[in-house]
């Protein structure tokens, strides 16, 4: 689908725009074969020339100072850029003055140099054009740039300049390397790393970071209008669309065929208040997937504004946004960003930890899932918990902080045995709670009371070995059992009374239930003396305890 908006008004030409924004910058000389900065300049009495000792890939020719670029490197035995098994010719760009040559050759304004709308490139390297660019700007009063001078000026790939309305029909791989510091701030329309593509062009694997554009309509990081595809990218570079009926997005302005798998994290502005204004397209008639945006959108009343495209009658799959809350149409907080949710749903990666966000970067970690089911031995607690770690984190499994309770994990119906829980890939565990025992001794002293003495106090709670992790414990006499009479057990534990009569051995069971529901069996053993043995009398010379009985008075 072709892209059919007129321009607001002409814009400069390229030469004149190259020319403006070079000036200001020291530029070595280049040697080589002939290279035109525009084909507008008439420049045809000499060949240009450049020497080596360049800048960035920027020159002047020795003979009329005429801006010039290091051309990018044709090959065609190294690269399968369409992924069909051949070998294609692709150009490599190594540094922003290639990378100008190379928008020159899409957009036809190389002097002496055929046009041509199919040529493949590839990203041998991260390029830089203006470093620190958007740390450099500087505003008046009304937000605009007011030092725009001093950087190089950006003209995209496949622009919409002057009378040109140059769409890209190639394929661009990024080859997972960022450009910056791009810049271009005017009233054209179709603004980005490429100002627009066709059915059949190809965008890939590439970054657009630390970048400023603000043109009329149709701006995006990436592209400006898409008609071809757009993988694998992202743009974290600041937007504005001035036009009231603009369409502005973080990856796209105008998207009529496919974007997946791209992310933005920079800021998109709409000042129109009919705008379509998105974090990844403004607006899109065919489909978005597998994206997300974390960046700033911003858009005057009235105007169509979303997290992910601002005007779409094409299906979004599987996109998100950062929101305050989670909501239905995407919106995910930012833990659910850093947790790792996101990069898992996106199958994005993230090294948990470290990363923010997802990112396409595969030298982070992958993520995987572990879903743990607390099952109906929890009650109402009962819930479904989903964690994300990278692949190969151990695990410390989740241990139950009320001490009276334990966590018992299962792998299907394999109990795990230890404590640590190696993350191979996604996995579901079950989580059943069980009651922790109450744990007693076997055998307990014998308590020896003496008969009409009160006897101190005992509190059973210290028979209990365990009884600081099972907290508030009740005690109370079996019911086929009793304690010897004149004696009294409290629920908190407490043994207690004056023994009515003497007994040589009264046994009593006592069951002591804990708050998780656990019950354990005391089994206690009295043995009431008739008297107190320290007490002694004497019959005829003998000395007696008193209590013995008669028979051993030996009268």
């Amino acid at each position: 689908m072709r892209f059919q908006k007129k321009l607001s008004r002409r814009v400069l030409s390229l030469a004149a725009a190259l020319v403006t924004g070079i000036s200001s910058v020291g530029i070595g000389s280049f040697s080589g074969s002939v290279l035109l900065a525009s084909a507008e300049e008439n420049t045809s009495t000499h060949e240009h020339s450049y020497d080596t000792g360049n800048t960035n890939g920027f020159g002047n020719c020795p003979k009329c100072n005429a801006t010039v670029y290091q051309p990018a490197t044709e090959t065609t035995d190294k690269y399968d850029i369409d992924d069909d098994g051949t070998k294609e010719a692709v150009y490599e760009i190594s540094n922003a003055g290639q990378l100008y040559w190379f928008a020159g050759l899409v957009n036809g304004t190389l002097d002496g140099v055929e046009q041509n709308k199919l040529a493949n490139a590839i990203l041998t390297a991260n390029i830089t054009v203006n470093e620190n660019l958007l740390d450099s700007l500087q505003y008046d009063e009304e937000n605009n740039v007011s030092n725009g001078s001093d950087f190089i000026t950006w003209t995209p790939i496949a622009d919409w300049m002057g009378n040109r309305t140059t769409q890209y029909s190639g394929t661009f791989d990024g080859n997972n390397k960022t450009v910056s510091g791009l810049y271009f701030n005017g009233d054209s329309t179709c603004i980005g790393l490429f100002g627009s593509s066709e059915s059949d062009g190809n965008i890939k694997n590439v970054g657009v970071v630390d970048s400023y554009f603000k043109g009329n309509d149709s701006v995006g990081g990436v592209c400006g209008n898409n008609s071809g595809t757009i993988t694998n990218c992202y743009n974290a570079g600041n937007l504005t669309a001035i036009e009231s009926s603009a369409a502005i997005g973080g990856i796209c302005g105008q998207n009529s065929d496919t974007i997946a798998n791209c992310y933005n994290t920079g800021t998109v502005t709409a000042t129109g208040s009919r705008a379509s204004v998105g974090g990844v397209c403004g607006s899109c008639i065919a489909s978005i997937s597998n994206c997300y945006n974390t960046g700033t959108v911003t858009a005057s009343s009235g105007a169509d504004i979303s997290g992910i495209c601002g005007y779409n009658i094409g299906p979004i799959t599987n996109c998100y946004y950062l929101a305050d809350t989670e909501d239905e149409n995407g919106g995910k907080t930012a833990e659910q960003f850093k947790s790792g949710e996101v990069a898992y749903l996106l199958n994005f990666h993230q090294t948990i930890g470290e990363d923010e966000i997802p990112t396409l970067n595969e030298q982070a970690k992958a993520v995987v899932r572990l879903t743990l089911t607390y099952d109906e031995t929890f009650g109402d607690d009962a819930d479904t918990k989903e964690l994300y770690y990278n692949a190969a984190d151990k695990v410390m499994l989740e241990k139950s902080t009320d001490k009276a309770y334990t966590y018992r994990y299962f792998d299907g119906k394999t109990e795990l045995t230890e404590d640590i829980y190696l993350m191979t890939g996604d996995a579901v565990l079950t989580v059943k709670k069980e009651a922790v025992k109450i744990t007693v001794p076997a055998d307990v002293d014998k308590l020896e009371l003496t008969y009409k003495k009160a006897m101190t106090e005992v509190d059973l709670n210290s028979y209990v070995e365990n009884a600081a992790d099972l907290g508030d414990l009740t005690f109370k006499v079996d019911d086929a059992s009793q304690l010897p009479e004149g004696l009294e057990l409290s629920a908190d534990g407490t043994l207690s009374g004056t023994p009515a009569k003497a007994a040589d051995s009264v046994k009593t069971t006592v069951i002591v239930t804990a708050k998780n529901g656990e019950t354990a069996k005391i089994e206690l053993t009295f043995q009431i003396a008739k008297a107190d043995p320290t007490v002694e009398v004497t019959v005829d010379g003998d000395s007696h305890t008193e209590g013995d009985l008669v028979s051993e008075l030996k009268l």
